[in-house]
């Protein structure tokens, strides 16, 4: 079994490691290949700061993640991503929700009373009591399903329309939890099902922007797998249907995520084996164009 980095599943001990603090805005990110441990930086770290890794899953609003800490690691978090030093623009999207008149972040953790933009201090037409129950339904619908629905039914009849009620709200950025981790839920069920095509969809979303921003950190590894992911997808509907156009747009992403991926991970890693291996059959089959497609290989590597 892997990990969603593809990484091997398993446990480590590694007493330097394990010195490392947790922050909820980290400036490194611990990469394995094979049986070795790496601490890599997923963003330039000035002279002096501290490395930090996250203990969690931090794509989460503050008040889930200060819980889990608590919880599992019985600390409360203060570091910038929880308590930001500009209070009006240090919380992302994650934290926040968005002004319906200009567009600004509402950080959550700042609300008192009534909900309005603290830039143009309009007030939003859904109260944030609404919101914070259109989130407790959202969450419902992903972490308890019903038993005995069929993968088919639980897509269309509960994650897709609990996902357009969040993607369709004005208040909601993209980037805040559960629409993502139910966008990402979806594509698994469509994946296990065959439909590559829904599964390519939501792939692709979830690989680029703003979704692929859910982590800002230019170098983490999860952009890498996301677009290698995407590209895979997209080889398999490219298959399906011969369409070339979909090939020459897999040779793209893969060299995106090569690009990435020798930043995150190294050329030598198992994971860059996997890109090349994949962009080695994709440079194949575009081979068989003919010259042309061999001209525009050249021209894009």
């Amino acid at each position: 079994m892997v990990s969603a980095t593809f990484d091997s599943l398993g446990l480590t001990f590694d007493p330097t490691i394990a010195l490392l603090n947790h922050s909820c805005n980290p400036n490194c990110a611990i990469v394995f290949d094979g049986n070795v441990a790496s601490v890599r930086s997923i963003r330039d770290i000035p002279s002096g700061e501290q490395l930090t890794i996250s203990y969690i899953d931090n794509t989460f609003k503050r008040a889930t993640r200060r819980r889990q800490l608590r919880e599992q690691y019985f600390f409360e978090c203060h570091c910038i991503g929880c308590e930001p030093l500009d209070k009006a623009k240090g919380y992302t999207g994650r934290d926040s929700f968005l002004c319906e008149k200009c567009n600004e972040t509402i950080p959550e953790p700042e609300l008192r009373g009534e909900f309005k933009c603290f830039k143009c201090h309009s007030e939003q037409a859904i109260s944030i009591e609404a919101l914070r129950s259109l989130e407790v339904k959202a969450f419902t619908a992903l972490e308890t399903p019903p038993p005995t629905m069929s993968a088919n039914t639980l897509v269309n009849e509960v994650l897709l329309p609990t996902l357009q009620s969040l993607t369709t709200c004005p208040n909601w950025p993209a980037i805040r939890q559960p629409a993502p981790s139910i966008r990402r839920q979806i594509y698994h069920l469509s994946l296990d099902s065959q439909n590559f095509s829904a599964a390519y969809h939501h792939a692709n979303l979830l690989s680029t922007t703003p979704l692929l921003n859910i982590h800002p950190e230019p170098f983490h590894p999860l952009k890498t797998v996301a677009i290698f992911t995407t590209a895979s997808l997209l080889a398999l509907v490219a298959a399906q249907e011969g369409n070339v156009e979909y090939l020459k747009r897999t040779w793209e992403l893969l060299k995106l995520s090569w690009g990435l991926c020798r930043a995150t991970r190294g050329e030598t890693s198992d994971f860059a084996k996997r890109i090349a291996a994949k962009r080695a059959q994709v440079e194949q089959d575009l081979s068989m164009g003919g010259e042309e497609m061999r001209q525009w290989l050249r021209n894009n590597s």
